[in-house]
């Protein structure tokens, strides 16, 4: 699965950054410094000398990631700042991502999806992240308390209702389709940060639930049957506990 993190604010997507590495791997990183403690990830960035991602860097991570992990369950490819990545980076890139195994994952932050090819954005699921920073120039950590949304209080037929609604609703798929899914993995992710520290099992159903919406996001941006995929994902929410 690859993931496009996207806010205009850089510290605001470094923070998500290690909010998804930490659910995905299950670890505890607190800072960007710390990924070099571990070799299942691999993170491609620009430095000082070049502000440009080429095409040699992107190999070298296509490379890393043919391995299997290490110490972890998966193993995570960063790309931090991928709006550097040139046009020859970004089409060396298209490959990787669309058959990439299971215990692979990406991560690419962003300031703007509009600065990434078309065909790149579209073999992502992506993740509008809301936090800003306060006068402080501190990031206010989004997910922290998430209203549980009307929709998850329904029966299941009640909740297929609702879905061929919304799909009549909307000829494609944006606005309200897309604040809805929105809306439901911002709920899912704020019940797995409060319970990942004091019940790691029900974590990992949070988790399950946030993989299950990734995915059934990833597959309406592919533009599947939106009914179809949407009537599943109610499906797959009931059945993981």
């Amino acid at each position: 699965m690859t993931y496009l993190i996207i806010n205009r604010d850089h510290e605001v997507r470094k923070e998500e950054l290690l909010q998804q590495l930490n659910r995905h791997l299950e670890l505890e990183i607190e800072t960007t410094q710390d990924l070099i403690k571990y070799p299942d990830i691999h993170v491609i960035e620009t430095t000082e000398k070049t502000k440009a991602m080429g095409i040699d860097q992107v190999k070298k991570l296509q490379l890393e990631m043919l391995f299997k992990p290490l110490n972890l369950s998966k193993q995570a490819g960063v790309i931090a700042e991928a709006q550097n990545l040139t046009k020859e980076a970004q089409n060396a890139l298209l490959k990787t991502l669309e058959e990439q195994p299971e215990n692979t994952i990406y991560l690419l932050t962003v300031n703007n999806e509009k600065n990434l090819l078309p065909t790149i954005v579209s073999r992502c699921v992506k993740l509008y992240v809301k936090k800003t920073q306060n006068t402080d120039g501190k990031v206010e950590k989004n997910y922290d308390k998430t209203d549980k949304p009307e929709f998850l209080e329904k029966d299941i037929a009640a909740q297929f209702e609702f879905m061929k609604k919304l799909t009549e609703a909307e000829k494609e798929v944006g606005g309200k389709i897309l604040d809805f899914m929105i809306q439901l993995g911002d709920y899912y992710r704020a019940e797995w940060k409060s319970s990942v520290n004091s019940n790691p099992q029900e974590a990992r159903v949070f988790s399950r639930k946030i993989e299950i919406i990734e995915t059934a996001q990833k597959r309406l941006q592919a533009n599947t049957n939106r009914l179809f995929t949407l009537e599943n994902l109610v499906l797959q929410l009931s059945k993981t506990r």
